[in-house]
């Protein structure tokens, strides 16, 4: 499967012209399942296309086991990016809020043009700030997909962070997915995500050092409870999915 039998029919001419003309130029695509997504021209702090490629050619956000999509009523987005997964997730659980969290300032500019493109971005909170365990700021760097926190003294944004453990704190959250770029350790470690009312959880870690990896990811889950099913495992970054008893069946 490549990206082309993703694209709805009509936009199909536009998507080849684009390719052929090395992705140098915005272009908007309408996907066969109704989304439009916006694609900004490659370079080297902007690749939606390959983002898109990962959400809706690898499918690394399709739950694995059995689920309810009725019964899912709230998803929460850790480093939403450009908006792709919101609105993947919008378009497969159509009862469902979304709160995303993007803290990178292109991401959030583009994210909200790919929201307003479509209808499904009415469900979805955009809250343009770094998820972290406590409310602060810090520095971001421009790295585009791979943007991280960086010391104080190098190149990038100053962001705020909002402490999202003490915003979905009692909230019993379907889906709670994770991507922020080492950040996830931090989140985590903290006493207070033992205790998230989270029944589903994706997430794409990212290896800092010995210790702080995949193997330490998945033993913390398992720790509060979880089962863990890996998706792709690359050394350096990998992907899982982990699920509560009782959450999904296969």
């Amino acid at each position: 499967m490549n990206f082309l039998s993703t694209v709805s029919p009509t936009s199909v001419p536009a998507f080849l012209l684009w390719r052929a003309r090395g992705r140098t130029s915005a272009t908007t695509l309408r996907l066969r399942e109704g989304l439009r997504l916006q694609f900004r021209p490659l370079s080297r702090t902007a690749n939606d296309y390959g983002l898109a490629y990962e959400i809706f050619v690898h499918r690394f956000y399709d739950c694995p086991r059995a689920i309810d999509r009725a019964g899912v009523r709230l998803i929460v987005d850790l480093g939403c990016n450009v908006g792709f997964t919101p609105l993947y997730w919008a378009a497969n659980y159509d009862r469902a809020e979304v709160i995303a969290y993007e803290p990178h300032p292109a991401h959030v500019a583009q994210c909200k043009i790919n929201l307003k493109l479509n209808r499904g971005g009415a469900r979805v909170g955009l809250r343009p700030v770094a998820a972290g365990p406590r409310a602060g700021r810090l520095r971001l760097s421009d790295e585009g997909t791979s943007s991280a926190a960086v010391p104080d003294t190098s190149e990038g944004f100053d962001v705020a962070v909002e402490d999202c453990l003490d915003d979905l704190a009692g909230r019993r959250i379907d889906i709670l997915k994770i991507d922020i770029e080492g950040a996830e350790y931090e989140i985590m470690s903290d006493e207070r995500f033992a205790r998230l009312d989270a029944r589903r959880i994706v997430m794409e870690w990212h290896r800092l050092e010995v210790g702080r990896d995949g193997a330490w990811c998945v033993n913390r889950l398992r720790s509060l409870g979880f089962e863990v099913e890996a998706i792709f495992d690359q050394g350096s970054h990998g992907m899982l999915w982990a699920f509560r008893s009782g959450a999904g069946a296969r």
